[in-house]
């Protein structure tokens, strides 16, 4: 019985000993530096492609169809807008 206690205390020691070990950074960005990303206006959600173009132009790039449903993308400056058919799904703000 001692044995069998002692064998299970020095697996279970051995077996802490080698769990990995995690860590983490915490990164601080300035508040001086958050705000500009998030005053790009872009397109909403459900606009048409004659919507948008009527708003911001023509696109730099266009792309697409690609897949089922087709998907189609344009690329603006600062932003790139994704459209399911002929609707806005969804709108990226690039890295600057």
């Amino acid at each position: 019985m001692k044995r069998t206690l002692s064998l299970i205390a020095s697996l279970t020691l051995c077996a802490g000993l080698y769990t990995p070990v995690a860590f983490s950074e915490t990164v601080a960005i300035p508040l001086g530096k958050q705000g500009d990303y998030w005053n790009i206006q872009r397109p909403s959600t459900g606009a048409t492609k004659a919507q948008v173009a009527a708003q911001f132009g023509e696109p730099i790039a266009r792309t697409g169809p690609v897949g089922e449903p087709a998907i189609y993308t344009w690329e603006y400056e600062q932003f790139k807008v994704y459209f399911e058919g002929d609707h806005v799904i969804h709108s990226v703000v690039l890295p600057q």
